[in-house]
């Protein structure tokens, strides 16, 4: 038995790429592309669902599908970010459909975030022991937006044991019960 030669084989592969990439006599094609609605930005990454086919698009938002047969058939478009589209196309044997398919932003809505930050220096000296336990007075920004002053050294005058100190008119220090002065 005589083994084909390198010709009749490289022949051969040949015929098997080109009929592999050319759509079979009798059914659709579908290209196109997916772009921003706002702006015609191309999309590259969407989901492209031609009924049960399956393509993300590509650089300039493109996508090809090839041997899709005749009839009703539904488009599905989904990128993160944008509204889902869905079409319906009506297509006959050996039609070649090019598309321009605009999407539109759609945010998505997400949980408010809360973020609780703690102070490693406050931690290692037991500040926030001390406020769990309500040993203290604490202070927050809103207690100071509330109380419309402008210097929080006329907010420290409310806290018992705290007074302030003036030298020719101007407040020079703010004293505390036990003799702590803060200049």
């Amino acid at each position: 038995m005589r083994l084909p030669s390198r010709v009749h084989l490289l022949a051969v592969l040949l015929l098997c790429a080109v009929f592999s990439s050319t759509p079979i006599v009798g059914q659709a094609v579908v290209t196109g592309a997916i772009v921003e609605a706002s702006t015609g930005r191309p999309i590259v990454g969407a989901l492209v669902l031609l009924d049960t086919a399956r393509q993300v698009t590509a650089a300039g938002g493109r996508f090809h599908f090839t041997a899709v047969h005749a009839g009703a058939r539904t488009l599905r478009i989904s990128h993160l970010g944008y509204a889902e589209r869905v079409e319906t196309l009506d297509l006959d044997t050996d039609d070649h459909v090019e598309l321009l398919i605009p999407i539109a932003i759609e945010p998505i809505a997400l949980a408010p975030i809360s973020v609780e930050m703690r102070s490693r220096r406050l931690l290692d000296v037991g500040y926030y022991d001390r406020a769990a336990r309500g040993h203290g007075i604490y202070i927050t920004r809103a207690d100071l937006e509330a109380s419309q002053t402008t210097r929080v050294g006329d907010y420290l005058t409310r806290v018992p044991g705290v007074r302030r100190a003036f030298v020719n008119g101007e407040m020079s220090r703010i004293d505390m019960r036990g003799g702590r002065s803060i200049s």
